[in-house]
């Protein structure tokens, strides 16, 4: 079973994904609206760069004044810049580094690679993993942002009239769990 399951997924890296450049163009639009005013005024705060970088040394020093002794740390020691620390701190400026986070990483990562099957077909790597689950990588397309519109932008090529190509989404609360409880009650 597993050798068809791979040869199925081989055949979907094959065809790949295609993404609808109107849908594209509206989340670019929608995300840089979010993050361009910000980051010209996190650029007047210091904590940009005029470059586009994010001055790090700045936001980890401003945490700490805000935070004081209970400022949190990562791993290494060093002060934590986390979304969660930033929205804690209450200083404005970090609140809406915070605010804008998510929104600068879709524009940066997940925007070029949309735009990407515009063009051509997106196609992921699909595998198994030992416990048979499928894995997808470059880039993992089981595992999209929540974020209204990303989703969206992918979109099944044309079939024919009397049989169009669909994309069917089914994710069935706690299936694995009652799939591996119905297994045990068999054996």
């Amino acid at each position: 079973r597993q050798c068809c399951y791979a040869w199925a997924l081989h055949l979907m890296t094959c065809w790949g994904l295609r993404t609808d450049p109107v849908a594209v163009a509206a989340l670019e639009t929608d995300l840089q609206a979010s993050v361009v005013d910000a980051i010209k005024e996190l650029q007047e705060a210091g904590l940009y760069r005029l470059d586009g970088t994010k001055d790090i040394a700045l936001i980890r020093k401003l945490v700490k004044e805000a935070l004081g002794s209970d400022v949190p740390t990562t791993r290494t020691g060093q002060v934590s810049t986390s979304v969660e620390t930033l929205r804690l701190t209450g200083v404005p400026s970090l609140v809406l580094l915070a605010d804008i986070s998510n929104d600068s990483k879709l524009l940066s990562t997940y925007v070029p690679l949309l735009q990407k099957g515009t063009k051509r077909p997106i196609q992921p790597r699909y595998g198994l993993a030992e416990s048979g689950r499928s894995t997808s990588s470059g880039p993992n397309i089981q595992n999209q942002p929540r974020r209204g519109g990303v989703r969206e932008c992918f979109v099944p090529r044309a079939g024919s009239l009397e049989d169009p190509y669909v994309y069917v989404a089914a994710d069935y609360h706690v299936a694995e769990l009652a799939g591996l409880a119905q297994v045990l009650l068999d054996r």
